[in-house]
């Protein structure tokens, strides 16, 4: 473990000790989470059994454990898993099943019925683009008045800022899923 005498020693003053620290930490604690990916994705491959397909309890169960999200419904779940080409289909459920409900992939709606409506849905997002602009550039500006609080209100403006951009890439990610699902669905229902 780095020491921060260590550092000081080596001529990094106190601020860039504790930055290298912050960085080392970081650093370690990526790295256990990409491991900790890899040996999940393992262990899925090895608890996959196709012939469980059609119990709901070990399908949900399966995806749960997969993607560390709420699963979707096992009848999607099952519909998405006999695609001619799965992993896109259940990555886009498991990534984006809280914004959506339905039965089948074919059917599938927003939840929010606002969402159901381009118009809003733009309007949603241009919202949302506006406010993280606003944010992040009243952020800024708060960092540059020589008071600690307002550094503080500097950063929470930045985080809400980050946050709203976080909803505006989820709400256009959920939106492409939905058109790939709904039209996975159609595929599925003329083929039968």
């Amino acid at each position: 473990m780095i020491d921060i005498e260590v550092l000081e020693k080596l001529g990094i003053p106190g601020f860039g000790s504790a930055l290298v620290l912050v960085a080392v930490a970081i650093g370690t604690a990526l790295y256990k989470l990409f491991q900790a990916g890899k040996q999940g994705r393992k262990e899925c491959l090895e608890l996959w059994d196709r012939n469980k397909i059609d119990d709901p309890f070990w399908l949900e169960s399966f995806f749960h454990h997969r993607f560390g999200q709420r699963p979707a419904p096992a009848e999607l779940l099952r519909e998405a898993v006999t695609a001619k080409s799965p992993s896109r289909p259940l990555n886009d459920l498991a990534m984006n099943w809280r914004y959506f409900e339905g039965s089948r992939l074919g059917n599938l709606t927003w939840k929010r019925k606002f969402r159901r409506r381009q118009l809003f849905r733009t309007l949603e997002q241009l919202a949302l683009l506006a406010l993280y602009v606003a944010f992040v550039a009243a952020g800024v500006m708060l960092f540059y008045i020589p008071m600690l609080e307002a550094k503080a209100l500097g950063i929470t403006s930045i985080w809400l800022g980050a946050s709203s951009f976080w909803t505006l890439l989820q709400v256009g990610g959920a939106t492409g899923a939905l058109s790939r699902l709904r039209s996975l669905g159609m595929q599925s229902e003329s083929a039968d």
